[in-house]
């Protein structure tokens, strides 16, 4: 489809503009809100399948020309339909009701012109900015130890046995240990997420889609805010978006003088305001118990040497093509091994074969960051590779990619001239 004055009004279009804002619910409500805790799952996931069915068939109907299936789209449904075969339905291990739902979401999202889900990351990135700035002022407060109001709540997966407990205050939350922050010392940021270390993976990806421009003050605050999370793989993930940065404009821009910047003026803070404490926090995230000094020990500390020995048995059992399936656990799931122990090394190549599909069509530079970064959270944390987050990710970086080479140059932090005559506020 070339560009024309149309472009302009398909922007604009009301059923459009729906389908963006439902591809931004999907996308938000699938990295696991704790809103995600307090409502039924079926009832929810229900709701999404619908909106989006009828998002997309709406558009088919009334706007075809905000649909376009090309060869590399296609290539990526088939990926996805091997995918669904393979990880959810009973033919090869059990059927998984909730991952397939979200799969076939995932279909019905892949036609959508690239313009819809430009517009879609627009809102998403503005979402967490937001989010972002109001979990830093509720972090601020606590650190003050200004009394607020929270609602506490426990996650039978993880609260039961540790005392990990949840302290929700609306548009934020903080995790805790007893009546300490997880970790001891500072509080780590999780905004509106279980986990601090998931909401500083998901800011690593929405930089990454916008190419972690760090002229721009928005990202400047997302960088800033995942600082806060104190995870370990924010900083691997940060080190790749600089190199990218330093290698793409051959040499230290100004966005990366200005990250170099904020890593310094947040030390200098921590060591006035918070010098124990931060100590304490960064000591045992990153050298206390993980002896973390380079990116192999990153993926390896998640990883016992009971998981070692079960999983060498492993190799030799016999099991190796297709695994042993969801349902057993023995192994610490959040390491690759668990992932390649549950499906095998089929389920890891249907699963590479689904990231390729999605990210081949980017230049050389951008495909290496995408595929490194997803690479280092499937490493990190296999089991996020079961749910559909990241692949929306990687193919919301391809659309916007697509959509910014077509049609915007950019100036500063407004995106305002354009090569060909469509206006993007």
């Amino acid at each position: 489809s070339d560009v024309c004055s149309s472009d302009l009004q398909l922007y604009h279009n009301k059923l459009c503009i729906f389908a963006a804002f439902n591809f931004v619910i999907v996308l938000f409500w699938s990295m696991s809100p704790y809103i995600r805790w307090l409502v039924p799952s079926e009832l929810a996931l229900f709701l999404l399948l619908a909106s989006t069915m009828i998002s997309t068939l709406s558009l088919k109907q009334y706007v075809p020309e905000c649909l376009c299936l090309n060869e590399t789209k296609k290539i990526i449904l088939v990926s996805i339909i091997c995918f669904v075969i393979y990880f959810t339905t009973p033919l090869v291990h059990t059927m998984r009701w909730g991952h397939f739902i979200y799969f076939l979401i995932f279909m019905f999202i892949v036609p959508l012109n690239n313009l819809i889900i430009f517009k879609g990351y627009t809102y998403l990135r503005k979402l967490f900015i937001f989010l972002s700035i109001v979990a830093l002022l509720y972090w601020i407060l606590n650190y003050f130890k200004i009394p607020l109001l929270y609602y506490t709540y426990i996650l039978e997966d993880r609260g039961l046995n540790s005392g990990d407990n949840y302290r929700i205050y609306g548009l934020a939350l903080s995790l805790y240990r007893g009546s300490a922050p997880i970790g001891g010392g500072l509080e780590r940021i999780c905004s509106v997420f279980g986990e601090p270390g998931h909401y500083a993976i998901y800011i690593s990806f929405i930089l990454a889609i916008d190419k972690f421009r760090f002229n721009r003050v928005g990202n400047l605050i997302l960088f800033t805010i995942g600082c806060l999370t104190f995870s370990t793989a924010y900083y691997g993930l940060m080190t790749m978006g600089i190199m990218y940065r330093i290698v793409l404009e051959k040499g230290v821009g100004k966005g990366v003088k200005n990250v170099l910047l904020i890593i310094i003026g947040l030390l200098f803070l921590v060591i006035i305001f918070g010098g124990n404490n931060f100590f304490y926090t960064a000591s045992n995230r990153i050298f206390e118990d993980r002896e973390v000094d380079n990116i192999v020990d990153l993926v390896e500390n998640r990883a016992s040497n009971e998981t070692k020995e079960i999983y060498s048995d492993f190799l030799n059992s016999g099991k190796l093509l297709i695994g042993n399936g969801y349902d057993e656990r023995p192994l610490q799931i959040t390491n690759w091994r668990g992932f390649i122990y549950q499906f095998g090394v089929i389920g890891v190549l249907i699963t590479l074969f689904l990231i390729l599909s999605i990210i081949k069509k980017v230049d050389l530079l951008y495909f290496t960051l995408l595929l490194s970064m997803i690479l280092l959270v499937a490493l990190h944390r296999s089991y996020q590779m079961y749910s559909i987050t990241f692949y929306l990710l990687a193919f919301t970086a391809v659309c916007v990619n697509t959509v910014e080479r077509k049609y915007i140059i950019y100036k500063n932090d407004s995106i305002n001239v354009t090569k060909n005559s469509l206006q993007i506020e």
